[in-house]
């Protein structure tokens, strides 16, 4: 029991030793690492410099105060000059540059911190001392942007919407206010953030281009937030139109046409025998007809003229009849001529029989030719609707209408108008051989194609037509089976007042033998798919005579001049079986064969049908495929469809409804379909083009930076330089001082530069007048000024300073050249280095990648260099930073840039000894570590609350073990 007490005491005791020995860990400083600098804050690198910072010297060091500029306040807390023991700031700090001695000290704080604690900052050591801070600079860490814009679709009631960010915990960090079509920007500290609208004004949806969002340092996220709000639109009313066959109908479907009140179609639906469809329709008037009725003897509407009420449906039943085989029908061709200015509208030519009853009402526009089926007998023709005609004529009016066929009727309008005398047309009709009995038409045409004229001729006659003067094209479109036809002249100009003469010629060739006649007969056992059969009749030397197509159940008759023939199917529409009443036949003149070919089908499951989707490109696509994505009605994916621009794939799918999303959009700014919702079609192929647009990125700018180099006593002020375009125009104009530098944004484009302000000075120098702006890339210029030092009168000077002023103005320059080494990997990286004289001017801004510069021409005297961009530099060394230029004589500088590679730590068991660190010198940039000790301080500011907790149990735990030890005792 013993044993066991005294291990406990022994445990609790290293515990506590334990507690008060790494007390200080959780104390001290918070900062990432430290650098040791030569020089001061001009010498840091511009990752640093571009920050916004503030600087404070070392007469407001002497004792802790609160240091305000601008909108910066930072608190800060010294020890005796040297040690920051704490500071306290308004804003984020990334880096503490503290100054003292030849060089500083720069602390960088990952992330950046508000406040830092119980810390020791202080300027680099030098011979074992801590020199006084002579100026400490804190950067500010660059705040990150949220561009807010808020979209309304639809009519919003009158009010703000408040939209809420919060940050990784779900607090709130800013409520922002605004209305429809704002835009705001806030600040926010890089990190992530969530967006959502606590106020949306009642709207029905919303919707984020972007609700979670990564705030990075100095960049800008745009968030827009769209509202939408539904319109309450009129309700539609509902029209059914249901199909009644009565009779045999042929196979195919019918189409009823629905115009509104102005006669334009409002739909087409199309039916089949004794279905109904149902469409939505506006309020208002409409009429119905059946544009397309199937080869239908007769057709009846339950009701022609409709009033569509909202909310409501109206029935309509369209009855189409088929009488037993009748004779056949013959034909009517009524053709619409308008002689002057007709006013808009269409023409209304009235069919009545015997008995006066309506039979047809055709609707014409001017020129157009409409051909309607009859039955065989007498009617009568009459406009019932001229179109405010101031004369009506008829080719034919009374009309005899005969079984198979066709009887031409021409109704002319005339609209009088004081226009130019006519002109005049004769057209003679020719005829070389024999030519059967009947009429010639030639039809006259104007220049939009419109029919003119339908003149009627016999062999040898001659009719003279008026006409308007104008162009005019001329067809003979019934030539009476002539074999060939010829013109003296097809296309006319007609002439006010003057006759135009036109021959048209029908050649006839001997009649040759009397042919005889094949009929085939195409027979379907079964249900076969649409589609034509064709049957190909071959000679003795089995050459092609004849192609017959044919449809189920269809008959045709041709003419063959007498011989033997042999018959084949050459396409059977996928029959499974054909068979021929007879394959091989001879021709009689003058007689008819029959032949029937008989094609099975076997019973087959339902076929599928096919969807083809293109994709189409507009604008610059970045590379990739886009993804196509086809649901059936449940939204259960069916196939997904990869495309590259200008591709079209075609699947297949089982018949139904489905719907198309386009699901990788490869970045597109917008996505359009032909069709997204579809019904696929047994054995039917249905097209749907996907457009993607891609909005064209603006170029971004270009930069300038335009530095003063002033050599010699200059007078007090500013220098002006002015930047000109290619056309010599004025851009920008740009006023500097000594030493400074300045960066415009510029257009890509070729410039020039010109100082037009020079400050009386003797000479100017640039080291590129002309120069080429390229995208986000920035151009460099030193404009140097140079001043001659001269001597002022009345003053006696030793003659040994005269001579040695003449020495100096015979000496020659001294060179240098500066070469750049970099270990580690770089990719063609830039670094710029500069040089300053004695008095800290900038004498000389060098642009360099690896190697080694021309001489650069320098003034004898003492100078100091600078890499004022290292690109990101682990480390930089210099083979020397301060040098004297010789005159005539050539210095070299070596710059070498260090980047580290990558190391990954291994976990170790065990943490090994590691020795102190050397002293840095001061010729080397060198890493000190956060320290984890401070140094023997008089304690001016006691113990923060976590030091009395610590303290006082690892005090008790002692106090503990030390009692415990006594009682076993």
């Amino acid at each position: 029991m013993k044993d066991y007490k005294k291990r406990a005491l022994v445990f609790i005791a290293i515990i506590a030793l334990i507690m008060v020995i790494t007390l200080p860990e959780d104390l001290y400083a918070t900062y990432d690492n430290v650098k040791y600098y030569p020089g001061n804050d001009k010498d840091l690198s511009s990752e640093v410099t571009d920050l916004d910072s503030c600087k404070i010297e070392a007469d407001n060091l002497l004792t802790s105060q609160t240091y305000t500029e601008d909108e910066k306040t930072v608190t800060i807390e010294v020890y005796e000059g040297k040690y920051i023991k704490s500071w306290d700031s308004n804003l984020l700090v990334k880096h503490v540059f503290v100054k003292g001695g030849d060089g500083g000290n720069l602390y960088t704080y990952e992330p950046a911190e508000y406040s830092d604690n119980n810390i020791s900052l202080h300027s680099p050591e030098k011979n074992e001392k801590i020199p006084d801070i002579s100026h400490v600079t804190f950067y500010f860490q660059n705040l990150g942007y949220l561009e807010l814009t808020k979209l309304v679709e639809g009519k919003a009631p009158e009010g703000e919407f408040e939209i809420t960010v919060y940050d990784e915990e779900d607090n709130i960090v800013e409520v922002i206010n605004i209305v429809k079509g704002e835009t705001k920007t806030i600040e926010l500290e890089p990190g992530s953030y969530s967006i959502e609208e606590t106020e949306s004004n009642k709207a029905d949806s919303i919707s984020y281009s972007n609700q979670d969002i990564m705030v990075v340092e100095g960049e800008t996220i745009d968030v827009t937030v769209t509202n939408k709000y539904e319109e309450e639109e009129p309700k539609p009313g509902y029209l059914t139109v249901t199909k009644i066959v009565e009779g045999e109908a042929p196979e195919g479907t019918f189409k009823v046409t629905i115009y509104d009140e102005e006669e334009n179609i409002v739909e087409v639906i199309n039916l089949v025998k004794g279905e109904s469809k149902t469409i939505e329709l506006e309020p208002g008037n409409y009429s119905i007809e059946e544009t397309e009725s199937n080869k239908a003897d007769s057709i009846s509407y339950s009701n022609q003229d409709i009033m569509v009420v909202e909310g409501e449906t109206i029935d309509v039943t369209v009855t189409n009849k088929y009488e037993k085989e009748e004779p056949k029908p013959g034909y009517l061709t009524v053709t619409k001529i308008v002689e002057g200015e007709a006013p808009e509208g269409t023409f209304k030519v009235t069919i009545y029989d015997e008995e006066e009853n309506i039979v047809e009402v055709i609707n014409l526009v001017k020129g157009e030719s409409k051909t309607i089926e009859l039955e065989p007998g007498n009617y009568s023709i009459e406009e019932t609707e001229s179109n405010k005609a101031d004369s009506i004529s008829y080719s034919n009016q009374d009309i005899m209408v005969v079984e198979g066929e066709t009887i031409d009727v021409t109704v002319t309008n005339k609209y009088e108008k004081e226009e130019p005398k006519p002109g005049y047309l004769t057209v003679i009709k020719i005829v070389e051989g024999e030519a059967p009995e009947g009429i010639f038409k030639v039809t006259v045409y104007d220049e939009e194609e419109n029919i003119v004229e339908v003149i009627e001729l016999v062999k040898g006659e001659t009719k003279k037509v008026e006409l308007e003067p104008g162009s005019y094209s001329i067809e003979e479109t019934d030539s009476n089976k002539a074999d060939s036809i010829s013109y003296s002249n097809q296309d006319i100009m007609v002439v006010e007042g003057e006759t135009i003469d036109v021959t048209v010629t029908n050649k006839y060739e001997e009649e040759e033998p009397i042919p005889g006649y094949l009929t085939v007969t195409k027979i379907v056992e079964g249900e076969a798919p649409e589609g034509t059969f064709k049957v190909t009749i071959y000679d003795e030397e089995e050459n092609i005579v004849e192609v017959i197509e044919l449809v189920k159940g269809e008959t045709k008759k041709v003419e063959l001049e007498p011989g033997s023939y042999s018959i084949e199917e050459t396409d059977s529409n996928k029959a499974d079986s054909i068979s021929y009443s007879n394959q091989d036949i001879m021709v009689v003149e003058g007689e008819t064969i029959d032949v029937t070919v008989t094609n099975k089908y076997e019973e087959e499951e339902q076929k599928p049908g096919y969807l083809t989707v293109t994709k189409i490109v507009e604008g610059e696509a970045s590379e990739g495929i886009f993804k196509v994505t086809v649901y059936d009605e449940e939204e259960n994916i069916v196939e997904v469809i990869e495309l590259v621009k200008g591709e079209t794939k075609k699947v297949e799918l089982e018949p139904g409804s489905y719907s198309i999303e386009e699901t990788d959009s490869n970045e597109a700014d917008s996505i359009s379909y032909s069709n997204q919702d579809i019904m696929v079609v047994e054995g039917e192929t249905i097209d749907v083009t996907v457009t993607n647009k891609y909005e064209e990125e603006e170029p971004k700018p270009g930069y300038l930076t335009v530095t003063k180099i002033v050599e010699g006593k200059a007078p007090e002020g500013e220098f002006e330089v002015t930047v000109y375009d290619e056309e010599e125009n004025i851009v920008e104009v740009i006023n500097l001082v000594k030493g400074e530098s300045k960066t415009i944004e510029l257009e890509l484009g070729n410039y020039s530069i010109e100082e037009t302000e020079s400050n009386k000075a003797d000479s100017i120098s640039y080291s590129n007048k002309e120069f080429t702006i390229e995208e986000d890339k920035t151009v460099n210029l030193t404009i140097k000024n140079l001043y001659e030092e001269q001597k002022e009168d009345g003053k006696d000077e030793d003659k040994n300073d005269d001579k040695d002023d003449e020495d100096n103005k015979e000496r020659k320059p001294g060179y240098l050249t500066v070469t750049k080494l970099v270990e580690g990997d770089t990719e063609g990286k830039e670094y710029e280095v500069t040089i300053y004289d004695e008095e800290d001017n900038k004498v000389e801004i060098i642009e360099i990648t690896e190697g080694t510069t021309e001489p650069i021409k320098l003034k004898i005297g003492d100078y100091y260099i600078v890499e004022t961009n290292n690109n990101g530099a682990d480390e930089v060394e210099y083979t020397k930073k301060d040098f004297t230029i010789i005159e005539d004589e050539t210095i070299n500088i070596t710059i070498t840039n260090i980047y580290e590679e990558e190391v990954i730590i291994e976990p170790i068991d065990e943490i090994p000894d590691i020795p102190n660190d050397p002293e840095p010198e001061n010729e080397e940039e060198i890493i000190i570590e956060p320290k984890k000790e401070i140094p023997n301080l008089p304690n001016t500011g006691g113990l923060i609350p976590s030091d009395f907790i610590l303290s006082g149990l690892g005090t008790l735990l002692l106090g503990f073990g030390i009692k415990l030890n006594r009682k076993n005792r």
